[in-house]
């Protein structure tokens, strides 16, 4: 049985893949295919998730329906109404 990166498993859609540079052949694999980032130290990391680049590069990915939530009062009606 062939491993995942060696697979011709289609699938929906690819992982974005976030990996350190010490990972070996994971780190050359996300490179080569530019499916993620390889990133130099753990700070970096921090950074990229604070920034939200991480959340946009897995949106980017997966493509997700993006709504707007509007407040309602609705269940604090229904907690008034049932006092």
């Amino acid at each position: 049985m062939p491993g995942i990166i060696g697979s011709s498993i289609k699938r929906r859609e690819d992982p974005a893949l976030i990996t350190g540079r010490d990972s070996g052949n994971v780190a050359a694999f996300v490179e080569s295919s530019g499916q993620g980032r390889v990133l130099p130290e753990e700070a970096e990391l921090a950074l990229a998730l604070e920034s939200g680049e991480i959340a946009a590069l897995a949106r980017s990915v997966r493509k997700p329906k993006l709504y707007d939530l509007a407040f309602s009062a609705l269940t604090v009606d229904l907690l008034e109404a049932a006092k």
